[in-house]
């Protein structure tokens, strides 16, 4: 009694025609364009390689894995494929607002954002940086979610180099802009897929 089950449940045809269907699409979005035998950088036997581009979306993605029967290391890697002629350079002017019910806020904070990797993005209050970092993988977030990643980076950065007192300045102004405190963000993005998007999308 009070036991709990964990088997795992058997797999309904429904299920097995939602793979079927799924398969011919993964091979679409994954094309493999190499396959060869490398050195382990842990054990050096021999490991696998593979190249792959992921076209799901733009920009497409190069992706390499390595894999190690011997030891066990794995390792992936994954770069732009394709770029545009041109990169982009956002700059947005959140000021003050209120939101629908009145109240302080600052709806710009709900508006969805991409950073793609490589991209760097400056956060101002005023003319003064409150804080600056590189995006290190695509990002699909909301303004507001940038923002916490951001002071996460911060923070990491910070305790590791002993700036307490950099971080609480930090801390301070991040907190006034999730109030409802006006702000300006750059982003810098040479791959030139960056975007912010409208209120409501």
């Amino acid at each position: 009694p009070g036991a709990i089950n964990v088997g795992a449940e058997p797999i309904s045809h429904r299920q097995i025609n939602i793979c079927q269907q799924t398969a011919p699409l993964m091979e679409k979005m994954l094309k493999t364009l190499e396959e060869a035998d490398v050195p382990c950088t842990v054990c050096s036997k021999t490991a696998r390689m593979r190249t792959f581009i992921l076209q799901d979306s733009r920009p497409h993605k190069l992706i390499t894995s390595v894999a190690c029967s011997e030891c066990g290391h794995s390792d992936t890697t994954q770069s732009d494929y394709d770029r545009l002629d041109y990169g982009v350079k956002i700059t947005c002017d959140f000021s003050h607002t209120k939101s629908s019910d009145g109240k302080l806020g600052n709806e710009n904070l709900n508006r969805m954002v991409f950073t793609n990797s490589g991209a760097v993005v400056t956060v101002l209050e005023e003319d003064e940086v409150l804080f600056e970092f590189t995006s290190s993988d695509p990002n699909i977030e909301s303004i507001q979610g940038l923002l916490m990643r951001g002071e996460d980076i911060l923070r990491y950065g910070r305790e590791d180099s002993g700036d307490g007192g950099a971080l609480d300045s930090a801390k301070t102004l991040l907190s006034s802009i999730l109030k409802g405190g006006g702000f300006k963000m750059l982003i810098r993005d040479d791959s030139g897929f960056s975007r912010v998007c409208p209120l409501g999308r």
